[in-house]
């Protein structure tokens, strides 16, 4: 059932009825037949396998005390959330900060000088499993997350490849999952959203592209709706008699407006 792909119904009933077209002797065909049954019993049999290993992986992720943690990442869902816990948690005290995390993981890049020359290169001295996690991570977040796909759009638009993006967006994530397990708080767009626009994170600066357009595909609106409200933040800072309040209330109405552009660009809804 999990293998099951209903939208190649109609082209399998299709190759079946075409099967009368390769029919070999009778001796080969009773052979495959029974292959084919043997391989049946075989995956079924792997099939619980992988069954009783994922229930007691749930059992062991949500009897984890940071499980609400990594259950808030976007795009981690059921499958990379325990993994991500697992990597990460294991040995928490040996990343006495974010950078440590992210050379353990293999995000951060090396760079080497000798006289004149300087280069910079991945990382291959790290965690493999927890890179590998972080990879597939990234790429479901770009898909998931409105800054997070226009970092990776930037980045491809830079001349990185795929993988150079991934990893690069991977690396920030990383630096947000070590804060968020060293104040134990789940992950919260509303606030990292917030954060983004009052330190004025190069994310949210968007640059034309050579067509005129904004390479990262916002729309005018929502572009116009940023750039001014970030105006307006200056100004609400120098007013005392404006709360902290009322200024997070307004900059989170902007912020959801810039996600809501950007997601209609994307087709997302």
């Amino acid at each position: 059932q999990q293998l099951a792909r209903p939208d190649h119904y109609e082209a399998r009933m299709a190759a079946f009825e075409r099967a009368g077209e390769l029919v070999a002797s009778a001796g080969v065909t009773s052979a495959k037949k029974l292959l084919a049954l043997s391989l049946v019993k075989m995956l079924r049999c792997i099939q619980a396998q992988l069954d009783n290993y994922d229930s007691k992986i749930n059992a062991a992720f949500n009897a984890h005390p940071k499980r609400a943690l990594f259950d808030s990442l976007p795009g981690a869902g059921a499958k990379l959330a325990p993994r991500l816990l697992a990597e990460i948690c294991a040995c928490q005290d040996a990343y006495p900060s974010a950078e440590a995390l992210q050379c353990h993981a293999g995000t951060a890049p090396v760079s080497y000088q000798s006289g004149k020359l300087h280069k910079v290169r991945v990382r291959h001295a790290c965690n493999k499993h927890l890179r590998a996690a972080v990879h597939h991570w990234a790429f479901q977040t770009q898909k998931r997350c409105a800054w997070a796909g226009v970092y990776y759009k930037t980045q491809r638009e830079r001349g990185k490849s795929h993988a150079c993006a991934l990893r690069a967006l991977g690396h920030r994530w990383l630096k947000i999952v070590w804060k968020m397990c060293q104040t134990n708080q789940p992950y919260d767009s509303n606030l990292h959203a917030s954060n983004q626009l009052k330190h004025g994170s190069g994310v949210l600066k968007l640059h034309p592209g050579q067509d005129g357009t904004h390479a990262n595909n916002f729309s005018e609106k929502a572009f116009a709706t940023t750039e001014n409200f970030r105006n307006d933040l200056h100004l609400i800072k120098g007013m005392p008699a404006v709360g902290e309040l009322v200024a997070a209330k307004r900059l989170m109405a902007c912020f959801h407006r810039w996600a809501d552009g950007w997601q209609s660009d994307q087709g997302i809804r």
